[in-house]
């Protein structure tokens, strides 16, 4: 709206608050009571950009303007589901959103590996096996946009033969209780053979 004013008056044309127009307007008043320039001066809604980050997606709209705020696969909303296009070309409240923290759900213990847990998106989880068990394959899963990991069903190889402690002292004491039998027998055969030479030599000549 201009306002009535006295002739040669010149005015800045201002759009009022939430619009906006892309230079200014200067207006003067004629002798024959006439605005110049003219034309009607249009202002238009001051605009929210729209918003593509790497959690979040937010369309663009205009001043007074209410918007739904979408997440990105991984994430959740953690602001306002809504937000409104202030005068200054913000969103109020800010749009934001955050980790899902167990996006990939965990996976339970399975034929000798050990379970996984949960994961946010491209967080990466090393597979281990138990004991006795070859390496396993993948020896990673990374957590997808799917809210899938890599490998669903990691494994692990075969049973490893294992040598156990027991096994090792009884084989051990067996191995030292031969080696004293052989020790007692080897010094039983000498001691055979000094007292039969001892025998010859006091056998008396006929």
């Amino acid at each position: 709206t201009v306002p009535a004013s006295p002739v040669t008056t010149s005015l800045q044309i201002q759009c009022r608050r939430g619009y906006e127009r892309p230079n200014p307007l200067q207006v003067q008043c004629l002798p024959n009571s006439r605005w110049f320039p003219s034309a009607t001066p249009e202002c238009s809604p001051v605009q929210c950009p729209a918003q593509d980050h790497a959690s979040l997606t937010v369309p663009g709209t205009t001043y007074l303007s209410l918007v739904n705020v979408s997440c990105k696969p991984g994430y959740h909303v953690k602001s306002s589901k809504m937000v409104n296009c202030t005068s200054t070309g913000d969103y109020f409240p800010q749009p934001s959103c955050a980790v899902i923290q167990e996006y990939c759900s965990a996976l339970e213990d399975a034929c000798g590996r050990s379970g996984i847990a949960a994961g946010s998106l491209n967080q990466t989880r090393e597979v281990q096996c138990e004991t006795g068990f070859s390496d396993p394959f993948p020896q990673t899963v990374t957590c997808l946009t799917t809210g899938q990991w890599t490998n669903m069903a990691p494994y692990c190889g075969s049973i490893r033969p294992v040598r156990s402690n027991t096994a090792a002292v009884i084989g051990a004491a067996i191995s030292s209780f031969i080696g004293g039998l052989l020790t007692m027998f080897t010094l039983m055969l000498v001691w055979m053979k000094q007292n039969h030479k001892m025998k010859e030599a006091h056998v008396p000549a006929s």
